[in-house]
Formats: C-alpha cells, sequence, structure tokens
C-alpha cells in the first residue's frame, strides 16, 4: 500500500496520496480524514457512474478515510491488486461496504472472498473451542 502523509498545517496544500497523484488526473477526490486522490476519469468509467462525478474542477469529497479510498481506487486502475491476505477485517470490511457504494465489482467480490474466508476460520475455531 502506497504511504501517505498527512499535512497538518494550513499554509501548506492538503496530502496527495503518492500512489494516486497523477498531475494529468482530471478527478479530485478527498477523502473525510482530509487526503486527496488525484484519478483519470477514464478510470472512473466503469464503476462510477460518470454522471455522478461532474466535478468542473472542483474536489470531490467522498465519506470514506484515505485508507479505504486508497485500496478501492487500486481496483479501477489497470495493476496488481492489493494483497487482502495481509489486510485485516475491519479494513477489509470498510473495503467492500465502499466497493458496494460506488459499484466497483471487482472489489466487491476479492472483499467477498477474504470476508467468507475469514469468517469460515472464526467459526471453525469457535466450534473447535466449544467442542
Amino acid at each position: 500500500m502506497a504511504e501517505i502523509t498527512k499535512v497538518e498545517s494550513e499554509d501548506q496544500p492538503p496530502a496527495i496520496s503518492t500512489q494516486f497523484c497523477a498531475t494529468d488526473a482530471d478527478v479530485i477526490f478527498q477523502s473525510k480524514d482530509g487526503f486527496r486522490f488525484l484519478i483519470h476519469r477514464r478510470n472512473l468509467e466503469t464503476p462510477f457512474p460518470p454522471s455522478e462525478f461532474e466535478t468542473q474542477g472542483e474536489v470531490v469529497n467522498l465519506s470514506e478515510d484515505s485508507n479505504t479510498l486508497e485500496l478501492l481506487f487500486q481496483f479501477i486502475y489497470p495493476k496488481r491488486l492489493p494483497d487482502m491476505d495481509k489486510i485485516n477485517y475491519a479494513t477489509v470490511a470498510l473495503l467492500a461496504e465502499a466497493a458496494d457504494k460506488y459499484e466497483v465489482f471487482s472489489a466487491m467480490y476479492v472483499c467477498n472472498t477474504r470476508l467468507r474466508y475469514v469468517l469460515g476460520h472464526v467459526h471453525c475455531q469457535c466450534q473447535i473451542i466449544y467442542v
């Protein structure tokens, strides 16, 4: 996962994701914790309904935190997906919620698979404890 550092000073610009910082990006999303993601509109055309994101040069504020968006945006670019085995349950659950909200189907499928795996192991461990 790319590293993000937040700038607290009002004199400096907001923190920008090191992974999603294209200078030619035409959409800027901002997480609820103040991080910005510079995204190419063409990558949003499949998962995000285009009419919902007519930004006209403005920053689009989203209700998700920066960690969730950092993961979510990895699913809309043609690149290797994040290793979900290294991501904790709570983070996967937040990603699943965002993927469902924005209809990022590849992320929905991966999250569903991962959550079923984790829940299956928790269920098995509970059965072993109570046997």
